[in-house]
């Protein structure tokens, strides 16, 4: 009684307690059959399959037809197989292994016992190519691939680019901000889009290398239980616990000493680092047959040089000797450590850069009962990378000096200027899969996720930013001796970190309801995904002062310009975007076994995008007309929306015998954009954030402003509390009728076993747009010529419609710098073609060769702020134009070739891998 109590408080709580789908992910396998004698199907016979590893039994009888299934399988082995029924003979098939997603064919005939046989025994079956699941492009990397390929980061990457058409993490052409990426079922997407992964954006792997089973790239799955994805559904699996106590321990390190210094007559300068990375996993049984745990830990430590450059000084010499100069460094240093700034702003030179992890798995598995599995999962990162100023912001209104904060021949900044990045997570799944009988079963699985990313000011962030130009100046007047070309150091506040953080929470809950009736698997469910967003971004926020000159800093003199950036709500605090969306999703399908080899998959996908949330107005905006004539409300994001998807798969075992398999499919897919293109919209409305510009000499300066020329060390010293936002601004503003990402998706393959186990495989696919991306700028005007020639250049009769008569900007007749607009076009297409020769694991000898020639054109590559995306992109005639270009992501033509062999002969294994 106990134990059902508990399944439905499970059930209870994974329903009204969480809400969301990041599940997206398959984890799991599945087989499937007919059972027959000589005369036809022998409906109830009994059939098992048991996972060695762990004694656990997976059962079912089969239908009337003789067909059973065994759905949500733990992937791996070995299994071995077993049909029984009264008056015949056992039929056990040995040594099986699973891969993702994998729903095995496996056929028995059962001989009756007035045959000589004892049993049928047959050992091996399946395989990750030729299966009946597979339908469109994937690559299954498993763990003795895993195990037996070198690795240089120990990173997923390194295996996931053995997909022929991958480039870095991205497929196909397309970027990998498209991607959705699972572990276990749970979301590893940064889906904020500030970098393509959990933990990218302090260098830092999210889970341990050590803890993973199988990892699977997904580009064309025509199975509508996998969505959420434009790109690639690039899904992994982690170890789990087995009845033998094992584990693994280990500790890798790199240094200079492994490192070439000298080419040929050319020797460069030895600059140190150190590499470390320890770890461990442990799995186990905690009940024998029932109850099992795998854990896996590890931590990273890097430390780098931050440049190799040295500050000038007497009988120093050499290339890596910046112009910057030592005695004035180090009065700068000495200055700012008295009173009353009491500031270390750190080494100039000789410092390193740090990067930490530390990351942790863990798992239980739960053999509830025959029919009941549950699987609770846990992931924890904890990490830091270090990371020197940005040089944005460096003109400070066209008084910066250079182009560069970064170490040189010109500038060496001090340690304290740089910021740390923070990549935090916590991770929670649990999945119950149900066999109900033998025509019906479940899998459930719900979770959270809370992510953490912040900065933090490597020198404390008490003063503001600090730019020193490598001019000179009367130490007297301030008067300009020498005019600064280049920014010699800079300290303090990194312009871009102050209340920089972005705090994303994810529910999510997914429920696959499968019907097995003949030769149909139907399968029903939910994908339902609830996130929040709590992000704030402000440059300047601390403020930046620039001089001339050292001495000007030195001597207490005007800054030659300082710029600081307030708020503009009521009470002065800090204005952090907060923003919510959701995806509700559901799909109905049929898996049709028509023929013993030839199997149909077909179904609809229905994804529900809700924006939940309602921003500040700006009247002002609104009532503005902007290039063809569009009103924008910044109040509103898109209308919530419903994106149908239907798909359809086939794979043809063309003799039946698993010699030759033709597959492929076609279909839509539905996916979702980086969340910061939406979150801009509430941090860049015109009424979160003022600003203050002064430049040293203006002819329009009040007595207070040259004031605030002085260097305060006070970094809200110039807060304004109450103050208006600014007059002049910039709006990102999403279409009300976008759409997310849509595309159309086929491919046809060919799949054929070649004399020695090797197989051979030719796929095609292509992809085509139908909801792209791409953003205009709408403050431009309407107004403009086009120019003879074949480059149909633009020539503009008018100047930017805001403000109105190029009058002074107000409050209501504001200055609008870009109205960035997020819109759809239906261009872009991405397409590879793929040859390939691969063989299995046997004998201890695998290898893979692939050649794959792509193409790809797109209107929009990406970014984050959506003035970069309008600028960056491609243009011919008008810049708003939705121009097609080569893709960023697109590799025209790639080769791969992976081999390894392992010798089995003896105690001693030894193993040589390419």
């Amino acid at each position: 009684m106990r134990k059902y109590l508990l399944l439905l408080l499970i059930t209870t709580l994974t329903f009204f307690v969480n809400k969301n789908v990041s599940a997206q992910g398959v984890t799991t396998a599945s087989i499937n059959g007919i059972v027959t004698d000589s005369k036809g199907p022998i409906p109830g016979a009994t059939v098992s399959l048991t996972h060695l590893p762990t004694g656990t039994v997976y059962s079912t009888i089969t239908r009337a037809d003789g067909r059973y299934n065994l759905p949500n399988l733990r992937v791996g082995g070995p299994y071995t197989f077993k049909v029984t029924f009264i008056g015949y003979k056992d039929f056990i098939q040995e040594d099986i292994t699973l891969n993702i997603g994998q729903d095995q064919r496996t056929d028995a005939k059962l001989e009756d016992n007035t045959t000589a046989l004892k049993e049928v025994v047959i050992t091996g079956a399946g395989g990750k190519v030729i299966n009946s699941s597979r339908t469109g492009a994937r690559e299954t990397i498993n763990r003795q691939q895993i195990d037996a390929l070198p690795t240089i980061n120990r990173s997923l990457s390194d295996f996931t680019k053995l997909t022929p058409s991958a480039n870095g993490l991205s497929f196909g052409g397309r970027s990998s901000l498209y991607n959705n990426l699972t572990v276990d079922g749970a979301l590893f997407n940064n889906s904020f889009g500030l970098s393509g992964t959990l933990g990218g954006q302090t260098n830092s792997q999210p889970i341990s290398l050590d803890a993973i089973d199988q990892i699977q790239v997904d580009i064309a799955p025509y199975d509508v239980r996998q969505g959420n994805f434009t790109g690639a559904g690039i899904n992994t699996v982690v170890k789990s616990g087995t009845n033998t106590l094992k584990g693994t321990i280990y500790d890798f390190k790199r240094s200079t000493w492994l490192t070439g210094y000298s080419a040929g007559p050319t020797t460069v300068p030895i600059t140190p680092f150190d590499y470390r990375q320890t770890g461990f996993s442990l799995g186990g049984p905690i009940v024998k047959n029932k109850l099992f745990f795998f854990v896996s830990g590890e931590q990273e430590r890097i430390s780098q040089p931050a440049t190799t450059y040295i500050a000038s000084a007497p009988g120093v010499s050499g290339a890596n000797v910046s112009q910057a100069d030592a005695a004035t460094l180090n009065s700068i240093a000495a200055f700012l450590k008295n009173p009353p700034y009491n500031y270390n702003a750190g080494p100039y030179q000789g410092y390193n850069y740090e990067t930490h992890s530390d990351k942790a798995t863990v798992k239980i598995d739960w053999n509830i009962d025959k029919n009941n599995t549950l699987s609770a999962k846990y992931f924890y990162l904890k990490s830091y990378g270090d990371h020197p100023a940005s040089n944005s912001g460096i003109v400070n209104s066209g008084v910066g000096y250079g182009s560069t904060r970064a170490p040189g021949l010109t500038t060496l900044p001090f340690y304290g200027s740089g910021y740390r990045i923070n990549n935090n997570f916590n991770i929670g799944i649990i999945e119950l899969d149900t066999r109900i009988s033998s025509t019906m079963s479940n899998r459930l699985t719900a979770g959270y996720s809370a992510l953490r990313d912040y900065r933090a000011f490597l020198g404390g962030g008490s003063l503001p930013m600090v730019d020193i130009g490598n001019g000179t100046s009367d130490p007297t007047t301030g008067a300009v001796i020498t005019a600064a070309s280049a920014t010699m150091t800079s300290f303090g506040s990194e312009l871009y970190t102050a209340n920089n953080l972005l705090y994303t929470n994810i529910a999510q809950f997914s429920d696959d309801f499968s019907i097995f009736s003949g030769k149909h698997e139907f399968t029903f469910g939910t994908n339902d995904q609830i996130q929040s967003y709590k992000n704030g971004f402000a440059p300047d926020y601390n403020g930046l002062y620039t001089y001339n000159s050292a001495s000007d800093f030195l001597n207490g003199l005007p800054a030659a310009a300082y710029t600081v950036r307030y708020s503009a709500l009521p009470d002065g605090s800090f204005p952090y975007a907060k923003i919510k969306a959701s995806i509700f999703s559901l799909y109905a399908q049929d898996k049709y076994h028509a023929t013993d080899n030839l199997t149909l998959t077909y179904g609809v996908r229905a994804d529900y995008d809700v924006f939940p949330t309602t921003l500040a107005q700006n009247s002002v905006a609104s009532s503005l007309t902007f290039q063809q004539g569009i009103h924008v409300d910044p109040s509103k994001l898109p209308k919530n929306r419903v994106q149908i998807s239907p798909r359809f798969g086939f794979n043809w075992d063309v003799s039946g015998d698993k010699q030759t398999q033709v597959r492929g499919g076609t279909g839509l897919f539905a996916g979702t954009v980086p969340f910061v293109w939406i979150s801009n919209q509430a941090s860049n409305n015109g009424l979160l954030f003022g600003s203050t510009t002064i430049v040293k000499g203006a002819a329009t300066n009040t007595a207070a402003q040259n004031a605030e020329l002085i260097f305060n060390p006070n970094v809200s010293a110039n807060h304004p509390v109450g103050a208006a936002a600014n007059s002049s601004y910039e709006l990102d503003v999403a279409n009300p009728n976008l759409k997310y990402p849509k595309i159309w998706r086929t491919n046809l393959a060919v799949d054929q076993r070649l004399p020695g186990g090797v197989i051979a495989t030719l796929e095609g696919a292509y992809t085509k747009d139908i909801n792209a991306i791409y953003h205009e700028n709408l403050v431009l005007s309407d107004g403009y010529t086009t120019l003879a020639g074949p480059e149909g250049q633009i020539r503009y009769t008018s100047k930017n419609i805001t403000p109105e008569n190029g009058s002074t900007a107000t409050a209501t007749n504001p200055a609008i710098t870009g109205l960035y607009y997020m819109t759809n076009t239906n261009k872009g297409y991405s397409y590879f073609v793929t040859g390939q020769l691969q063989k299995s694991f046997t004998n201890g000898f695998y290898f893979n060769v692939a050649y794959t020639h792509s193409g790809a054109q797109d209107v929009n590559d990406g970014g984050s702020t959506a003035s970069t995306i309008w600028s960056s992109r491609q243009v011919a005639g008008n810049p708003n134009g939705d121009n097609l270009s080569n893709s960023s992501y697109v590799q025209p033509n790639r080769i791969i070739a992976s081999a390894s062999y392992k010798k089995n002969t003896s105690k001693i294994q030894p193993q040589l891998s390419v």
